[in-house]
């Protein structure tokens, strides 16, 4: 039942997802495209690109703070509200919030 009321996801990771693939699409690219601006006869089948632990992970460590750092800006918040709606979860705080059950709070403070 995770898939369907787990806010992260229902949306979030999808936006973490894209953030992932397009940072490793730019590595990628900008690891043939230099590859090529030095030698530009070069047969583009034969660039490695280096896919090692030690050089993915230290990237994957700034995307993540990229990532945390989007999702603390505006759109963040929305795509993250947009969880909790797609949820139930801001239906459910309404209701306890009208009740008196739970006090008005902002989740981002």
């Amino acid at each position: 039942m995770t898939h369907l009321l787990q806010p992260l996801d229902l949306k979030t990771n999808g936006s973490v997802k894209k953030m992932e693939k397009r940072a490793f699409s730019d590595y990628f690219t900008s690891t043939v495209t230099e590859a090529m601006l030095q030698n530009p006869q070069r047969d583009v089948t034969t660039i490695a690109v280096d896919l090692k632990l030690s050089t993915l992970k230290p990237m994957h460590g700034k995307l993540m703070i990229t990532v945390y750092d989007f999702l603390r800006q505006e759109q963040g918040k929305h795509i993250i509200l947009d969880g909790w709606r797609a949820a139930g979860i801001t239906e459910a705080v309404k209701k306890a919030r009208s009740t008196g059950v739970v006090p008005s709070l902002d989740p981002f403070a």
